[in-house]
């Protein structure tokens, strides 16, 4: 069976920061990663697919505690402004 190949869609995007000073970065499509040299697209494999995946849903669940704490105050100070009648 023959693989077909398509071109891979190689964007770059330039950033300035605030001294002037321009930085070229490479855009790569979905499931892709910029490449060692830096200027190509290298498919991210398996195992770091599932390695990024589990350091979101990590991160997501260290984050769920202090997104509660922000409700918590939110609905506080809405209760307040609703007291002064605001």
């Amino acid at each position: 069976m023959k693989e077909i190949k398509q071109p891979i869609d190689e964007a770059f995007r330039i950033k300035v920061d605030s001294t002037g000073l321009k930085t070229k970065l490479k855009k790569c499509p979905q499931g892709y990663k910029v490449g060692p040299d830096g200027t190509s697209c290298v498919k991210i494999g398996a195992q770091e697919k599932i390695a990024r995946h589990k350091g979101a849903i990590r991160g997501n669940k260290k984050k769920v505690g202090k997104w509660q704490r922000i409700e918590r105050k939110k609905k506080k100070a809405i209760v307040k402004r609703h007291q002064y009648g605001l």
